[in-house]
């Protein structure tokens, strides 16, 4: 969502046609972190619900949109430089990274979806940054949720533990 809204191009973005929706770059002055702080406060007001890694509004929402109520939300505190992240070869092993590649092709054909819906290439690059060993190591990277963690994961940290036996 907060891709969407900064207007990022992503192949994600662009594989499932989100580049074309008109809320688009509709907020592309805002930080990502300023943009998950107000996702957050906006969650804890009860204006969006989580459920399975997703965001769902009520009919409490269009009082908001149409601003028939304000909402105040608690001052978002800038931290020191916002961290960008782009692809990198800097510690990452990039042998494992191939496999994990393999894995995630693999993954795609088997269920007939797109290779970057089951993975980013940034979330494979930190796989083969960190080599985690658990489902808790896992869940601590940026773009594993408890979807995925279920579904995915387990496939991820068996190449992980043939790779780290073998080399």
């Amino acid at each position: 969502i907060i891709q969407v809204l900064r207007g990022e191009l992503s192949d994600y973005i662009k594989y499932n046609h989100y580049h074309q929706l008109t809320t688009h770059g509709l907020m592309k002055d805002y930080t990502t972190s300023e943009l998950s702080h107000l996702i957050d406060e906006l969650r804890f007001k009860g204006f969006l619900n989580e459920y399975n890694e997703i965001l769902t509004c009520d009919e409490s929402v269009k009082e908001l949109l149409n601003n028939d109520v304000t909402v105040y939300t608690t001052p978002f505190k800038h931290k020191s430089k916002e961290k960008v992240f782009i692809n990198t070869i800097e510690g990452v092993d990039r042998a494992l990274y191939s496999e994990l590649v393999e894995v995630r092709r693999q993954l795609s054909e088997k269920l007939n979806i797109a290779p970057v819906s089951i993975f980013s290439d940034y979330t494979l690059e930190e796989f083969a940054k960190r080599k985690p060993e658990s489902k808790q190591e896992m869940i601590a990277i940026d773009g594993v949720g408890s979807y995925k963690l279920k579904h995915y994961c387990p496939k991820f940290l068996e190449t992980i533990q043939s790779y780290k036996t073998n080399i």
